[in-house]
Formats: structure tokens, C-alpha cells, sequence
């Protein structure tokens, strides 16, 4: 079911519902729970990535990877962080490892979320 928020007090949104009208109650709240979260975490995605992920077997089959990948950014942050403190300590000596070193705090900033 569509519905349609032609007088626009949500934002100029639009919402789809969906409805069951029978069967377990604790494994409908399950459900609705799961869908919503679904949808929830799909905001922003655009139908075209979403239907690419399904080709490549769903979210569950590329959690591995995208663990994989978190792992690896973690181990390389820290790495950028250690060699920012070698600089660090290479800059009383040389204004270009005190440069590099500035830079590379920029680039920690920004992977942690910060202003570059």
C-alpha cells in the first residue's frame, strides 16, 4: 500500500505500508521489527546499489568482507599514527618530517571523522 503525502506535513515524504493481518503476534513484532530496521538502514542506498548487493548474495554474505575492511583500517590508522609521532619526534631535526607529520594528522583526523 502507498501513501501519499500530497499535503506535505512530513517533509515532502512518501510512505509504503505494509501489513499483516494474521498469525503469531510475537513473530509479526519480530518481523515488523525486521523490516524496519531493514528499511532503516537502507536510507540514502539508491535501488540500483541495493539490487547489486542482492546479486552478490545480501548484506550477510558480504559481512566478512566489509569486517575484513574495518579490521584493515583500523590496522592502518594506527600505523599513520605511529609514523605521525616518528615524524613528530624527526621534526625537531628536519621542518619537513614536522611537515609530513602535520599532514599526516590531517589524514587521522579525517579517517576518524573530523575536519581534514
Amino acid at each position: 500500500m502507498f501513501l501519499d503525502d500530497q499535503f506535505g506535513q512530513e517533509g515532502g515524504r512518501d510512505y509504503y505500508l505494509v501489513e499483516v493481518r494474521h498469525g503469531d503476534p510475537v513473530e509479526l513484532k519480530a518481523n515488523a521489527d525486521r523490516l524496519a530496521a531493514c528499511f532503516n538502514a537502507c536510507e540514502g542506498l539508491d535501488t540500483v546499489s541495493l539490487r547489486a548487493v542482492a546479486e552478490l548474495g545480501g548484506l550477510a554474505a558480504r559481512l566478512p568482507v566489509i569486517r575484513g575492511l574495518t579490521r584493515q583500517n583500523a590496522e592502518l590508522l594506527a600505523a599513520l599514527e605511529d609514523a605521525e609521532g616518528v615524524m613528530r619526534s624527526l621534526g625537531q631535526a628536519s621542518p619537513t618530517a614536522l611537515a609530513k607529520a602535520d599532514e599526516y594528522a590531517k589524514s587521522i583526523a579525517k579517517a576518524k571523522g573530523g575536519a581534514a
